[in-house]
């Protein structure tokens, strides 16, 4: 799966997912993870759940190849938080 997204797009989304999905006091790890899937070449679904609440969201994005990835929550929030800017 190969994709483009806007950063702010994504973190809105994750943001979006993050009440049912990064709750660490999951017992299945597996709840752990967001399911990102390529609906067509312009967006992407991405999903979550808790086994009480699911969670899916639809975005623009470029996908030049399509597929479907389990991805862990905490660590893509990490990756694509926002990182300070240096002072001037």
């Amino acid at each position: 799966m190969k994709f483009i997204i806007n950063a702010q797009t994504l973190q809105t989304e994750l943001a979006f997912l993050s009440g049912v999905v990064a709750n660490k006091s999951n017992t299945i790890p597996v709840l752990q993870n967001i399911i990102i899937a390529s609906e067509n070449t312009s967006s992407l679904k991405i999903s979550g759940t808790d086994l009480d609440v699911s969670l899916s969201c639809q975005t623009e994005a470029a996908v030049s190849e399509p597929g479907t990835i389990l991805v862990p929550m905490a660590k893509l929030l990490a990756i694509t938080k926002p990182s300070p800017r240096p002072q001037t």
